[in-house]
């Protein structure tokens, strides 16, 4: 296989993969894309893309292509297109009936993308406080209890714009940003799943209007990440470590639940009847022993070194 050829067959890999992160909350796609080796390209092509929309009318379509690198945005919007679908449909499922399986693959994904990230820094004591910084606003984050949101367009707009951070935030998770809002269920669940399961011009409508905001937020925040990583690299770097190390807390594999949200009334209450009229707005970390269900051990643990061995062969493919 040449080398373009592989190229573009990894970024399409590195896409899946942060696909099917974006789906899951707790998980970033920015933290896949950062361990991947292609983060500074991901952002550098998103704030491309930005300049050459305001050229466009000036440098033309011509001018326009010549500023984006089409084959990196075909590969990877193709590989996480097919990424979110696998995510809705499969992941969505383990999810909900081997918890502990799934969140120790992503778990070990993220703790070696630490070791990772962190051998890539030039340690001094400067570094330890940004990185101290960047995860306890994680972590802090990781402690809110969310409620339910408002299905009005322009709630919708703003929900897009704050989930998309977590395509250029490591650590920061698109989809637990939703949950925050209160608007998981409906955006993923009730819109995206149900598109593929049911098709409206409802739900389109709502998916349009998401995505705009998720266009606006993209656009805004690749110009000034482009700008943090050219001029203070190893400070944005230690703050986005930072950040992955405190969601990890997120996605431990064994969590008990502790509050629960009424899907009809928005009540909150300690107390479930059923799966479908409650959801789980908040949990405790608990160890297997302690888990409310099968723990999965052996598996989740096998699950979890698999994990660790992916971060192992995205580093050396980026090594070459």
């Amino acid at each position: 296989m040449n080398s373009e050829k592989k190229s573009k067959t990894y970024t399409a890999i590195t896409g899946l993969i942060m696909g099917m992160a974006e789906v899951v909350p707790g998980v970033s796609g920015g933290t896949i894309a950062f361990v991947a080796g292609i983060y500074e390209k991901l952002v550098e092509t998103i704030d491309n893309t930005r300049v050459g929309i305001i050229n466009l009318k000036k440098e033309g379509v011509r001018g326009f292509l010549k500023r984006i690198d089409l084959a990196f945005i075909f590969s990877l919007l193709s590989g996480m297109v097919l990424g979110i679908i696998t995510g809705v449909l499969a992941i969505t499922y383990f999810l909900e009936n081997y918890p502990p399986v799934i969140w120790s693959f992503f778990f070990g994904l993220i703790v070696g993308s630490c070791v990772y990230m962190l051998a890539k820094l030039r340690l001094k004591w400067q570094t330890f406080l940004i990185l101290g910084i960047g995860a306890a606003v994680a972590y802090t984050i990781g402690l809110y209890n969310y409620g339910s949101g408002i299905e009005s367009g322009w709630f919708i707009l703003i929900c897009g714009m704050i989930a998309i951070t977590a395509l250029v935030l490591p650590g920061i998770s698109g989809s637990f940003m939703l949950l925050m809002l209160g608007m998981y269920t409906f955006i993923i669940n009730d819109t995206l799943k149900g598109l593929l399961t049911d098709f409206s011009f409802g739900k389109l409508y709502t998916l349009f209007i998401f995505g705009l905001g998720c266009l606006i937020g993209l656009f805004s925040i690749a110009k000034a990440l482009r700008w943090a990583l050219s001029a203070y690299y190893n400070t944005s770097i230690a703050l986005l470590t930072g950040f992955m190390i405190g969601s990890l807390q997120r996605i431990w594999p064994w969590r008990n639940p502790e509050l629960f949200l009424n899907k009809s009334t928005g009540e909150i209450t300690e107390l479930t009847l059923s799966e479908e009229e409650y959801k789980v707005i908040s949990e405790v970390l608990v160890t297997p022993s302690a888990y409310e269900g099968d723990p999965h051990l052996l598996l989740s643990c096998m699950i979890f070194l698999i994990g660790l061995v992916a971060i192992g062969l995205f580093a050396r493919y980026e090594r070459g």
